[in-house]
């Protein structure tokens, strides 16, 4: 079987009273990549709101910009192989024993128009092997348009709220 990703997305609802979600979900991301590093590691997750630099509102009125994006940094153990795999496949039961449903990235691209997610993680593929690497991609409109693998914590950044 097969999954139409843009199809995925086109039938993933996603309710106005619901439409910070997607980025509960980011956070809640978050939080899983921080404990797979353990109950003694020290992690950290920062959650940064992006508004609007233009002047839409007159100054002194108490209104606020508009909000444009939002940016969730964590030092979890970000997208290793298996972490990675679970992202890959739709509707994905890797986390289901603790709430995850793998459906949280179809509703990034719900309410966003772009999603980008930078990794950096540390790739065990020999016994004394450890090497540090860094997977860099974008979506929009579910495609991904690019993924790099570098030497290179975990950074999502949503944008086009």
């Amino acid at each position: 079987m097969q999954a139409d990703l843009i199809g995925r997305i086109a039938n993933t609802r996603l309710p106005n009273q619901q439409a910070l979600l997607p980025v509960f979900e980011a956070i809640v991301n978050a939080i899983h990549s921080c404990n797979d590093l353990g109950e003694n590691a020290t992690s950290e997750i920062s959650v940064k709101l992006i508004r609007s630099a233009a002047q839409s509102i007159l100054p002194g009125s108490g209104h606020l910009n508009a909000i444009e994006s939002f940016e969730i940094t964590d030092s979890g153990a970000g997208f290793n192989e298996a972490n990675y795999q679970s992202f890959q496949t739709a509707d994905s039961r890797y986390r289901a024993k603790i709430g995850g449903k793998g459906i949280g990235r179809f509703l990034w691209l719900v309410a966003f128009d772009y999603a980008q997610i930078e990794s950096t993680f540390v790739d065990k593929s020999g016994a004394l092997l450890s090497i540090i690497k860094k997977r860099i991609f974008w979506r929009a409109a579910g495609i991904e348009l690019l993924e790099i693998i570098c030497a290179g914590g975990a950074i999502i950044l949503r944008s086009g709220f």
